[in-house]
């Protein structure tokens, strides 16, 4: 569930605390534990997990995004400030300062989507391609910019811009303090990432090789006296790749570094549970983004009751058709390895909802799995993986496969029921245990709005024996979830309307009888369930509160009810087989924008 560009999300656009131990050797911190100076609470789910905070050269304020919950903060107060851009700029998805201070937004305005400068509430229009991200110079008129992902950056320090090209994506541009120079970090093939120094001339020096950084956007710090760079890193060495595939290989999340340009030396800053990364210095005081999204599998009656924990770092609950097991996704969202660490496993509960037994590993391999769901006669087990052979180094490595997989619920080989998904979705069973149907991203189509696909396998061997596109209703453009109905042909479908609006629809297997139930907002993949005797649809959506509760309405149609309250995102709802607990994705996803002060040398 991870990508540039594309994924289970995007982690970019679309794009996850205890104390800091801070070193005594050499350093540059004064204080012995950060403050936390932004607290954001998101109503998202994967989709945050590389976002961060950008601060103002004076430290005054700090950009959030991007994406479409893109905002700015008064760093001294916390609030969101509604007069960062005008009113006019709509969609905005993302924001940076310019060297003194001042605000460029990424939006649409008057139909023209674009990067905008703001001065004095006016729009200036800059001719930066929306994709790419701009970087001021400061004490000179210089201007970068790169799209992550790509390997070129192009600068604009004179009459005639000049693109340079590197020798692996670009994911993270800085100016060195005096707007002289620029310092690039760059992804290969083998996972690893380079340090490098862009001359005014246009020359590319390796400043340090083999760095073990976040494949998606990073983001790096320069001193005032140029002499140390800060940047996010998992360790100080290459990692096996096969720890990047272990949701326990320790110390795997990004602590922030700080790397000496005089000596060469590389030293942690610091070092907790959860990713630390995106560091900026403003003011005399290092900044950073601090991830920790705590996801937990939890059980609470359907009638209304208190939810019970039954498995931490899990995601993506489904019960066994008997009752006594819960499967689901296992992963600490951690952004060096993104994805590779996601795996199925498994639960015991008891006929109260309350767990009998530890969390189990059940279906792992190199790269993800996601999404185990048994069968209705409970013979098999579907899911999404990107399985590969091998220990691959990313997300999106060659030799990864991206398809709905099956395996026996008691074991045995895994089978490759598709080959052509492209971010494919989890799986959902028919009540005949011999079709599943499950959504993938169109190659052609525009990145988000899926499509539903039906697989028909033999229900002797597991085997495909024909798959075919759901036609959705019409005017509906792609999709983000799906549930077949226990009892019949039934499938009920949330549609993707835009960015945060969504609908819920029941269609026929053969796409035909489809009718619109309700529309609802949610800016990710809150999930959808039937109850088992099909009377009702449970689906996740934002409430009042800004936060994802699980909400019900009845599959004939009628006014939703509200069936969570909690004081975290509840998703992704499976409904217990005796119809009496409800299984839930409780994801609290609170971001932090830590602050400590730097001491100068």
């Amino acid at each position: 569930m991870a990508s540039r560009t594309s994924t289970h999300g995007t982690l970019l656009t679309g794009a996850l605390t205890s104390a800091v131990v801070l070193l005594a050797c050499n350093a540059d911190v004064v204080p012995p534990s950060p403050s936390t100076a932004v607290t954001y609470s998101s109503p998202m789910w994967y989709e945050e997990t590389a976002r961060c905070f950008q601060l103002a050269p004076d430290g005054r304020s700090a950009a959030y995004g991007p994406g479409p919950r893109t905002r700015i903060y008064d760093v001294g107060s916390e609030a969101v400030r509604p007069d960062a851009w005008p009113a006019a700029v709509d969609n905005a998805r993302g924001a940076v300062f310019d060297s003194n201070g001042g605000v460029a937004v990424l939006g649409t305005v008057g139909g023209t989507n674009g990067w905008y400068s703001v001065n004095q509430g006016a729009l200036m229009p800059l001719g930066i391609p929306p994709q790419a991200l701009p970087r001021w110079a400061p004490r000179t008129s210089g201007l970068a910019y790169f799209t992550p992902g790509d390997t070129k950056i192009t600068v604009e320090d004179g009459a005639v811009p000049r693109v340079v090209r590197l020798d692996g994506a670009v994911n993270g541009l800085a100016w060195a303090p005096r707007g002289d120079a620029l310092f690039a970090i760059t992804l290969h093939p083998n996972g690893l990432s380079s340090l490098s120094t862009l001359s005014p001339d246009g020359a590319v020096r390796v400043v340090r090789s083999d760095l073990d950084a976040s494949p998606y956007f990073n983001a790096l710090a320069i001193t005032d006296d140029g002499g140390r760079v800060f940047l996010a890193l998992a360790g100080e060495t290459p990692p096996d790749p096969k720890a990047r595939h272990d949701p326990d290989a320790p110390h795997r999340d990004l602590d922030i570094y700080a790397l000496d340009l005089r000596s060469g030396q590389l030293r942690n800053v610091t070092s907790a549970p959860g990713d630390d990364f995106c560091p900026a210095i403003a003011s005399g005081s290092l900044y950073w983004t601090r991830n920790d999204p705590a996801p937990q599998v939890v059980t609470l009656p359907l009638a209304g009751g208190e939810a019970t924990v039954v498995a931490d770092h899990g995601f993506l609950p489904r019960w066994r058709p008997d009752g006594r097991q819960i499967a689901f996704t296992r992963a600490y969202y951690r952004l060096s390895d993104y994805g590779l660490d996601m795996d199925g496993w498994i639960v015991d509960v008891d006929g109260n909802g309350e767990s009998t037994s530890a969390p189990r590993s059940w279906i792992a391999g190199f790269g993800e799995d996601m999404g185990p769901v048994w069968s209705p006669n409970g013979r098999w087990v579907a899911y999404h993986s990107h399985r590969s052979a091998t220990a691959v180094p990313l997300y999106e490595s060659p030799g990864r496969t991206d398809d709905t997989w099956l395996m026996r619920a008691s074991g045995g080989p895994e089978i490759r029921l598709t080959d052509f998904g492209f971010e494919v979705g989890p799986p959902d069973w028919a009540p005949d245990s011999r079709r599943l149907i499950f959504d993938s991203w169109d190659r052609e189509g525009p990145p988000r709005f899926a499509k539903p696909w039906i697989v028909t396998i033999d229900p002797e061997s597991g085997r495909s024996l024909r798959a075919a596109r759901l036609p959705l209703p019409p005017g509906v453009a792609g999709i983000t979830g799906e549930a077949w109905s226990p009892h019949d042909d039934d499938i009920a479908l949330i549609e993707r309307i835009d960015d945060v609006r969504r609908a819920l629809w029941v269609s026929r297997a053969d796409g035909g009888g489809a009718r619109r139930l309700t529309e609802f907002r949610s800016y990710t993949i809150g999930g959808v369930a039937w109850t088992p005797d099909a009377h009702e649809l449970l689906y996740g959506a934002m409430a009042a509160d800004d936060r994802m509760q699980i909400f019900a309405i009845a599959a004939a149609g009628g006014a939703p009810r509200q069936i969570t309250h909690a004081d975290a995102n509840m998703l992704h709802p499976s409904v217990s087989p005796d119809g009496r607990f409800v299984a839930v994705s409780r994801i609290p996803w609170h971001k932090e924008l830590r602050r400590m002060p730097l001491r100068e040398r």
